[in-house]
């Protein structure tokens, strides 16, 4: 069980998002909507959209949706397949939610991108950033539309 609120030593929410209440040796599970401002990204190495929850029966508002420039730039070392503006599109979606992390616009963060761009991402994220990063999906929706994303990613 991975309880992910460290901050509050009586109550934290386990890997299903269910409350759980620790009493010394026994714990008791309790349903409790989250009503924290939730930020999902969901992106590839080109495509970015982010929404925005305010809870978890609420729906889902679109912020805004960033596409990088093309120049499929290689890195210098030899036999690198690595695509240099895959990580540099990492770097700067970083850098935007780490700015929207210090605005206090999100308590919580979903990362939601295939697994070579989603291992791009965590490899930039700062400490106090992959703190609030509450789950991470490793696939690739950035082909659904905006209304169909919650059909596939449930937040609890």
């Amino acid at each position: 069980m991975r309880l992910t609120s460290p901050s509050c030593p009586t109550q934290a929410r386990d890997e299903l998002g269910f409350a759980r209440t620790v009493t010394g040796a026994s714990t008791a599970r309790v349903v409790l909507p989250s009503m924290k401002k939730t930020w999902i990204f969901v992106g590839d190495g080109s495509h970015a959209r982010l929404f925005q929850v305010d809870g978890d029966d609420k729906p889902w508002t679109f912020l805004r949706k960033v596409d990088r420039e093309h120049s499929r730039e290689k890195t210098d070392r030899a036999g690198a397949h690595e695509d240099k503006g895959e990580h540099d599109f990492a770097r700067k979606m970083v850098v935007e939610l780490e700015a929207g992390r210090q605005e206090k616009a999100f308590e919580e963060l979903i990362l939601v991108a295939p697994p070579k761009f989603l291992g791009q991402l965590r490899g930039e994220l700062g400490v106090p950033l992959a703190a609030c990063v509450v789950r991470s999906i490793d696939h690739d929706y950035t082909h659904v539309s905006n209304g169909e994303l919650p059909e596939h990613i449930a937040l609890v």
